[in-house]
């Protein structure tokens, strides 16, 4: 019987590495927030890409996770594990641009040190790219992540190929980080605001124990003998 013990291993280790995303907040700092983001940035550089960087690489280890888990998954429903796939795609793809808005700026605020000018445009051009930035990578990004972790969540739950426990801690977080990015979609909150980082908790720290299992204990065999039976 094909225990995907690998898969579970790789997807764990994904897991782990997603939380490299933590690292964009380090490198940004608050250089993007503030009346006076343009001249903050330009002198950041560095920092700056590197948390674009951060970005792209927590993204693909996202879409990862659920490419790895989908041999499995599809034998529970083939439409659910291929949707987790799906969202966790769109998601990464928005978070991948939403760099691009912030390197956009960057360029910007580095032209705006050099050669100064209309303060006020130079400052809508700014905040329209870091309105790019937040809407994909915390609203568009934020949703396909949260949709796709709740279909291979609900998944877990129902077969029991993790604790049914862990599954539906991982199902209850799902509304609050959906939350986040209907909140950013409409510009209710920002990503530096607290409120932001308080919904996202429940889900983003269930994924340090489901990491953990994964890699330590696997799927439950007996769950996955049912599902190869069926």
């Amino acid at each position: 019987m094909n225990t995907y013990r690998k898969n579970a291993i790789i997807a764990g280790v994904l897991l782990i590495l997603g939380f490299s995303g933590i690292l964009a907040k380090v490198f940004y700092g608050d250089n993007l927030t503030g009346a006076n983001f343009l001249a903050g940035m330009a002198p950041n550089n560095v920092k700056i890409l590197a948390g674009a960087f951060t970005v792209l690489f927590m993204e693909m280890c996202c879409v990862g996770i659920a490419i790895a888990l989908y041999p499995v998954l599809k034998k529970y429903s083939e439409g659910l594990a291929m949707g987790a796939v799906g969202f966790r795609t769109v998601g990464a793809i928005a978070s991948m641009f939403s760099p691009v808005f912030v390197i956009m700026a960057l360029n910007l605020s580095q032209s705006y040190a050099a050669n100064g000018g209309d303060t006020a445009l130079y400052t809508a051009q700014g905040a329209a790219f870091l309105a790019g930035h937040n809407w994909l990578g915390s609203a568009v990004a934020v949703m396909g992540w949260a949709i796709g972790a709740g279909m291979y969540h609900w998944i877990f739950f129902k077969t029991g190929l993790i604790p049914r426990w862990l599954a539906l801690w991982g199902i209850i977080g799902v509304p609050f980080t959906v939350a986040v990015a209907v909140l950013t979609a409409f510009q209710v909150t920002t990503p530096d605001m607290a409120l932001d980082t308080f919904l996202n908790v429940p889900l983003g720290l269930q994924e340090i124990p489901l990491a953990i299992w994964l890699i330590a204990k696997g799927f439950n065999t007996k769950a996955v003998a049912a599902l190869e039976a069926k």
